[in-house]
Formats: structure tokens, sequence, C-alpha cells
């Protein structure tokens, strides 16, 4: 037991700057000087789309910041919507069994709108057998100044099936408008290198719609 645990801590470190969920973010980051490439593609029930383009740097062990490039697709029109610029902290170091804290910051700037700027809290906790749950409760306003704070949580549970898939659930919500959407998701490692997530999420309270993401990662 013992063995297997030192295996799965060994394989954890090595790869850090994985990701387990679409939508929620973990406590690990990349290694210093580690460069990430990902490509999200959101897709929404009528035919609405996202896609962002992101690059994270590991500026430490501890500290990532990722610039964004923004597209939507609306009536079938694809076009540049904006940009946004994100940085990631964690404190302490992995341990199994214990709630592993982080911080992320984000400024977003869509076309016609005001700058809006984001905060989360992130706790990520892993066992032995290899569950692991991630959870962020997320602040968000615009920066235009008078604008209540949006609250918002995102959070995931998957349980690593072998090597290279690990299957779970998301849920994402409102904490004041009750809207709130959950459904499976998955993670598989594509090569040592590479990494495919992807989650669907089902409204089942408050009106939204349903949508899917997919991630592609690849690290350089």
């Amino acid at each position: 037991m013992m063995a297997a645990g030192l295996l799965i801590a060994c394989g954890v470190s090595a790869s850090a700057h994985r990701r387990y969920f679409a939508y929620t973010y973990d406590w690990f980051t990349p290694s210093m000087n580690e460069k990430e490439l990902e490509l999200y593609w959101t897709q929404q029930k009528g035919g609405d789309a996202t896609a962002q383009i992101e690059f994270e740097y590991g500026i430490t062990d501890r500290w990532v910041v990722a610039p964004y490039a923004i597209f939507s697709r609306t009536d079938g029109e694809f076009d540049f919507e904006g940009w946004k610029l994100e940085t990631r902290y964690r404190f302490g170091d992995f341990a199994f069994d214990t709630l592993m804290p982080g911080v992320y910051f984000e400024v977003k700037k869509v076309e016609g709108e005001e700058a809006t700027a984001e905060a989360k809290l992130i706790t990520t906790y892993m066992t032995q057998s290899g569950l692991i749950w991630s959870a962020n409760l997320v602040a968000e306003t615009a920066l235009g100044g008078g604008e209540k704070v949006e609250w918002e949580y995102v959070t995931g549970i998957a349980k690593r099936m072998n090597e290279k898939l690990h299957l779970g659930f998301e849920f994402k919500g409102h904490l004041v408008e009750h809207d709130h959407s959950a459904g499976p998701s998955f993670a598989y490692g594509l090569s040592p290198q590479q990494k495919l997530l992807g989650t669907a999420l089902f409204n089942y309270q408050g009106g939204g719609k349903h949508e899917f993401r997919v991630i592609f990662e690849h690290e350089f």
C-alpha cells in the first residue's frame, strides 16, 4: 500500500501542471519555466460557442501567469471577443488526505463591455486510492465601480480509472441567483505532454443553458 502511494505521489509531482477538470481549477501549477498551450471550446445548446487560446508560463514552481485570447461564435459569425490575463498561486506542498489551498486572480476585457475582475479561492483534496476533489469559490465584479460582486462556485470530483483516464462529475452555479448545472467529466492523457479534458453541464435549476467544454493542453 505504501509503495503504491509513493508511485502515485511521484506521478502527481511529475504532472503537477496537469488539470483534472474542464471548469474547476486544481491546486496544481506548472513548474518553473514550464510552458503550456491550452485550447478551449465551449459549446452551448442553440449553437453559440466560445473559443479560448491560453498560454501558461510557470514563473516559479508555485506561481503561474497566463494570457488568453477569446473568440465567440454567435448566429454563425465567428469573431474576436476580447482578452483576459490570469495568475494563480498555490500554497504549501503536496500531501495526500490534506486540503491544499491556492488563489487565482483574473482581469478580463470583452469588446463593448466594462473590464471585469475575478478572484477564486482554490482547494484540492487527493487520496492514495486515486480520488480527487477540487472546489473554487468565485467572486466577480466590473471594474467601473459601483457594481455588485457576483458569487459563484465550481467543484468537481473524479476517480483515477487507469494511468491515463480520470472520470468524474462537475458542478457549477450562482450562489445568489440559484442557477445550477452539473454533469459528467473526463480527463485523458494522450501522451506525457498532452491531455484532453471535457465536461458536459446540464442546467437543472435557474434556466441557464446546457453546455459542453473540451480542453486540449500541450506542454512544451
